[in-house]
């Protein structure tokens, strides 16, 4: 979009800014800009940035603002000339996207609201008016993500359906005009990523195809010309996010390598050059793992948690303590996990699953074998311990188990647990022991689904029996799940209280429990299952 100030989110989930401040978008007072990062908040799990206005959403799911405000666009009943310090809009937010001089609010029953001048229709509620909403105000149902250009707004429905509204200029809109629309066009099909310029905007399909349309006097759309589009066309495959400034585009493709386009007057495609270009062309740095933009300006965070920037910097809109420009990567020696409006690697992890097997008869552990059906971009780990205090995990380069990390990408993965040799888990045989599994997502916009996760751990002996069977569990509180027993491989289930699991004594001949956790919302966990013969 065209901010001249950058908030990112560090690990910690503490907030931090730099750049341009004049109307106290930084959260931290009013003051020219800031050069160097400052720390505005705590407890912040999302941020997007518009203009010149901030809005942040908490970990309790409580959204904040702060910045320019004379069209009312913070939400939060005024039109002061600008707020210097985080104040509350509403509670129970899951997404916030910011224009020029409104925002856009999706709350977590998927229902869109709106705030802030509406000149251009770009709320999308069937008219245009120019007096300010003070106050966030209900649109329509079943959105998931919304895009916000200057003038105009992008609204991804829960289908994965794509509507577009407000200002057409430059055939923004891609509905194939560059007239103005107050209601909601539906554009496209099968979208899962949408993203905002000045106007020009760009989407990835769910077959990581990246379109795009709108404004392309600078070759921002990446398509080889320099010619507007007023509908989507359709640029590259294997493309996993896109970030855009006001005209020029930055990608990150699915091997993770960094890709850019357009207007390149600061240097801001980061090719070590000021020369424009009509074609993505790849940037010559590690490999990435988010991006994000400013108005001339690019940042980046890399696989080795490096932050670069380049591009304009009279604000210090770069993070690196002064205002010269910088064209290709450098260095600002911040470590930060989450870049506004795009894609968070780690957003949303999950509260471990703590599985607990108790197998007291069994003398021969020979290997584990893990199903699982997880959505796209998606992934689990796992622990294993034998009294829930030390939890390890295999080594495979010293060879040899050792103390985890406890943090979910630092355990084995579903591909490391299933390659490990029946000697490496001899001191699991006879024992009690727990497997923690942890699942996170790489998709901002929807927290990761628990689909089906089969644990098996084979047994293998010449007279086996199997004397008792213990689970227990921890959850995502207070959604209090129910839970499930099949003996017959999951064609009927017989519900059970989690005490009446240990009951499932002397099973005298062949069979295979199934244990499955069922959430308030119907999604499914499905446990560790025993198999015996």
């Amino acid at each position: 979009m065209d901010n001249n100030h950058m908030m990112v989110i560090k690990p910690d989930n503490s907030l931090w800014g730099w750049g341009y401040n004049y109307n106290g978008q930084l959260g931290i007072g009013q003051s020219p800009q800031e050069l160097n990062p400052v720390k505005v908040m705590e407890n912040v799990k999302q941020v997007a940035t518009g203009t010149s206005h901030t809005m942040a959403i908490k970990n309790d799911d409580s959204l904040w603002g702060w910045g320019l405000n004379n069209n009312g666009q913070l939400g939060i009943g005024t039109t002061n000339l600008s707020i210097g310090s985080p104040e509350k809009v509403m509670s129970e937010v899951k997404q916030v996207s910011c224009g020029r001089n409104f925002s856009l609010i999706v709350d977590k029953n998927n229902v869109l609201y709106a705030c802030g001048i509406n000149n251009y229709g770009q709320f999308g509620n069937g008219v245009a008016v120019n007096s300010p909403e003070v106050f966030p105000i209900k649109i329509m149902e079943d959105v998931k993500q919304v895009s916000c250009g200057s003038y105009y707004s992008m609204i991804l429905k829960t289908d994965n359906s794509l509507y577009a509204c407000g200002n057409g200029e430059n055939g923004a809109l891609g509905t194939g005009s560059v007239s103005n629309f107050y209601k909601p066009q539906k554009i496209m099909d099968d979208v899962k990523q949408v993203s905002c310029g000045y106007y020009h905007t760009m989407i990835i399909t769910t077959d990581n195809s990246l379109y795009g349309w709108g404004s392309n006097n600078f070759g921002q759309l990446g398509d080889g010309a320099n010619t507007n589009r007023s509908i989507p066309i359709k640029i590259m495959e294997d493309v996993k996010a896109v970030a855009l400034g006001s005209y020029h585009s930055v990608i990150l493709k699915t091997d993770n390598s960094l890709w850019s386009a357009g207007s390149n007057s600061n240097g801001q495609l980061g090719l070590n050059d000021i020369i424009n270009r009509n074609n993505f062309v790849r940037v010559e740095i590690e490999t990435i793992r988010s991006i994000a933009t400013c108005t001339m300006s690019t940042i980046v965070l890399s696989e080795s948690l490096q932050v670069y920037s380049f591009g304009q910097n009279s604000y210090g809109q770069l993070g690196n303590g002064t205002t010269s420009r910088e064209t290709k990567p450098i260095k600002i020696n911040f470590e930060s996990i989450i870049l506004s409006n795009e894609i968070q690697i780690k957003n949303y992890p999950l509260n471990p699953v703590t599985v607990v097997a108790t197998c007291d008869a069994i003398e021969k552990l020979e290997k584990f074998a893990i199903r699982s059906d997880i959505p796209p971009n998606t992934y689990i780990t796992f622990e294993f311990s034998t009294d829930q205090q030390s939890w390890k995990v295999f080594d495979f380069i010293k060879n040899e188990w050792v103390e985890s990390q406890q943090t979910h990408d630092k355990a084995m993965t579903k591909d490391q647990v299933e390659s490990l040799e029946k000697e490496i888990i001899q001191w699991l045989e006879g024992k009690i022991f727990y497997i923690k599994i942890f699942m996170w997502t790489e998709d901002k916009h929807a927290t990761p689904r628990l689909f089906g996760i089969d644990a098996f751990v084979k047994i293998y002996d010449d007279t086996p029996q199997v004397h008792s069977l213990g689970i227990s569990y921890e959850m995502l509180k207070p959604d209090y799940p129910e839970v499930f027993v099949s003996k017959d491989d999951g064609n009927t289930w017989t519900k059970a209280v989690p005490e009446e699991l240990t009951q499932l004594e002397d099973q005298k001949e062949k069979s295979q429990i199934r244990i499955k956790v069922v959430l308030s919302n119907g999604q499914e966990l499905h446990g560790i299952s025993y198999s015996w013969v």
